[in-house]
Order: structure tokens, then sequence, then C-alpha cells
């Protein structure tokens, strides 16, 4: 990687800490032909995932994943698909990525979480069926959102520990979540304590990123649930 992509990438990560600077994001078409952000040395893939992290855990997170989509594409090919892409549902008011970007600045600031929401909806595009209504539907797109995560993270040298969580939390992202005790209780012998807090912080930041108006009936309903699920931990 040479030195004009390493500070693009710095740019970017600056401007999601301080919503503020990127000029010297100005960069030519013909960059992605010569392989600007090609890396295969293992100080630039710790370069690369210690920047994406730095970004999105900034303040301005959701704001730079917008604005820099078609360099940050640059260096995870995965996400083009997602950029733009219409999904057609009433549940959605976003195109793919804009709300995995905003559902990345829903997400509590834990490096964890905030890279499964950017990951948890890259398999959508793959997954699309219309239905007769002309409805977009998505069955499927967890696992495959699992696969194509651990491709990138694989790629990127994650942790191991991290690595393992992620691909669990985009494979069930999707999970209904009862709204009663005894389903919640089921949920942390099938899941653990542990891993079912994360998942609860994963759907509410999902919903939050749907529509325009965060409080939709799914967020007021998974933020009673989770109240029901702290009242438990408490408890036990």
């Amino acid at each position: 990687m040479d030195n004009a992509a390493r500070e693009m990438l710095i740019a970017i990560s600056d401007f999601a800490q301080s919503g503020r600077g990127g000029d010297v994001l100005l960069y030519n078409n013909d960059d992605n032909e010569s392989g600007l952000f090609s890396y295969t040395q293992t100080e630039d893939i710790g370069f690369i995932r210690s920047e994406l992290q730095k970004i999105i855990m900034g303040k301005y997170a959701t704001e730079a994943l917008i604005k820099y989509a078609d360099i940050l594409k640059l260096i995870i090919p995965e996400i083009a698909p997602s950029i733009g892409f219409e999904q057609r549902t009433k549940y959605h008011d976003f195109d793919v990525w804009t709300h995995i970007s905003k559902s990345v600045g829903f997400a509590p600031f834990e490096p964890t979480l905030r890279f499964t929401m950017m990951f948890h909806d890259i398999g959508k595009p793959d997954c699309m069926t219309i239905d007769e209504n002309g409805a977009g539907h998505f069955r499927g797109h967890g696992e495959r959102g699992k696969i194509i995560a651990e491709k990138i993270m694989e790629r990127l040298e994650f942790p191991k520990e991290m690595f393992q969580k992620i691909s669990l939390l985009i494979l069930n992202h999707d999970y209904r979540i009862p709204e009663n005790e005894a389903g919640i209780r089921e949920l942390i012998e099938m899941f653990g304590k542990e891993f079912l807090g994360e998942l609860f912080m994963c759907e509410i930041a999902d919903s939050m990123a749907r529509k325009t108006n965060t409080e939709t009936e799914m967020t007021i309903s998974l933020r009673a649930s989770l109240k029901i699920f702290k009242q438990i931990t408490d408890i036990t």
C-alpha cells in the first residue's frame, strides 16, 4: 500500500472522529484500476484493520461510511453491491449501505458490535427476491452475510475471538426475540447471557436504522424485551 492510500484512510478515520476535514480524499477514478489499496504485507493488513476500527468507532462513523463509501469499497470490495442497493420494502426507508452505516452509528461504542453492524446486511444483494407485489425479500441473508464477512475478516486477520463473535452475531441478527420472561429465559439458556446481551444491542441498532423514525414498533418491542432480560440477569 502506498502513502497516498494510507493518507486517504487516515483522513477518513480523522473525519469519523471529528466530523471535519477530508479534503485529502480527492483521488482519480483510475485509482481502483491501479490497485491503490492492494495489500499483502502484514503491516498493511494491521494498518487497514486498525483504521477501519477507528472509522466505525468514531462519533461521526455513519457520516464517514456514507460520504466515503466509494473509497471504502476499494478497501473492502464486498461492500460495493450494498451501496445504493434499494430494498423495496415497507420495513426500510434506506438503501442497504445507508442502513448499514446508520446501524453502525446506533450500536454501542464497542468494536465487535460495530463491526457486526458494518457487515450484518452485506449478504442482502445476493439474496433479494421480488414477490408478485414488487416487494423485496431477503431470506437467508444472515447466512450469506456471515460467509462474506468471514472472507473479509480472514483477509484482514481479525483476532480469533472477535472473528467468531461477529460471525455468530451476523448469523443470528434477525432472530426474533420474544417479549415475555419465559421466552427470554429460553434464549438465555440457548445463547448465554453475554451473547444474548450483545445480540440485543445489535438488533436494536438494526431496528433503529431501518426507518426515519428510529422508535419503530420493533424498536419499542426490543427495548421492552431488553428490560425483561436485564431484570432476569440482575436476579440470577
